[in-house]
């Protein structure tokens, strides 16, 4: 018997997710929704609407039952609600971030060297996790599996809070851009008033200057 194809397994990523969560962002309405909510805030109506205007037309009641299935996994909460005409509207979000991407190709090639370098500056990053998890544990002794899923969930969750910090960075300064170049405008604005304004003088009192010569 000839061997055809002999392969060794290499794992070179772990994702952390429960059997509730895969269930939940499996169907493609739902992961689509939990990626229209990073970032803001929508009723079940809107988010109707922006299903319907990227794909095949959903109805409201079945929107709905997604959403509902999103809430019970803990992917989206309810964020606000108003009142209105007698009664009230759900505004719904997400504290998840769905990178609902597709890998190139040559991934691996491409950022192997990137990958390298930064597994050896995690081996003493994740050396001081590991012991702060066994610091914190509950009385038992995780098993390796859990201790794993510990580390990926906690390096995970902690790159999202840099990753967000960034952001925020990001549109403050281009918030205090848009200021600074708002304040130049209006003292360019000033500024062209003011001289209008001494020209405007210049004129009357060189006139002036003429009408008492003529005089």
């Amino acid at each position: 018997m000839a061997t055809l194809l002999d392969r060794q397994i290499r794992t070179n990523r772990t994702v952390p997710v429960t059997m509730q969560h895969a269930r939940a962002i499996g169907d493609p309405i739902r992961s689509r929704i939990l990626s229209m909510l990073y970032g803001q805030t929508l009723s079940a109506e809107e988010i109707t609407a922006a299903v319907n205007r990227t794909g095949p037309e959903k109805a409201l009641s079945t929107v709905r039952h997604h959403i509902d299935i999103l809430r019970t996994t803990g992917l989206v909460e309810v964020m606000r609600i108003v009142e209105s005409r007698g009664g009230i509207t759900k505004y719904y979000g997400t504290s998840t971030r769905l990178l609902d991407l597709e890998e190139p190709e040559n991934f691996e090639s491409a950022y192997s060297s990137v990958i390298d370098r930064t597994a050896r500056r995690l081996e003493e990053i994740l050396g001081g996790v590991l012991s702060d998890i066994a610091a914190s544990g509950n009385g038992g002794r995780p098993t390796a599996e859990y201790s794993a899923y510990l580390v990926v969930e906690i390096m995970n969750r902690a790159i999202t809070k840099v990753l967000e910090k960034g952001k925020k960075r990001k549109r403050q300064g281009s918030g205090r851009k848009a200021a600074r170049q708002a304040s130049s405008r209006k003292a360019d604005s000033r500024g062209e008033k003011t001289t209008a304004s001494s020209l405007s003088g210049n004129d009357g009192g060189n006139a002036k200057k003429e009408k008492t010569g003529n005089g």
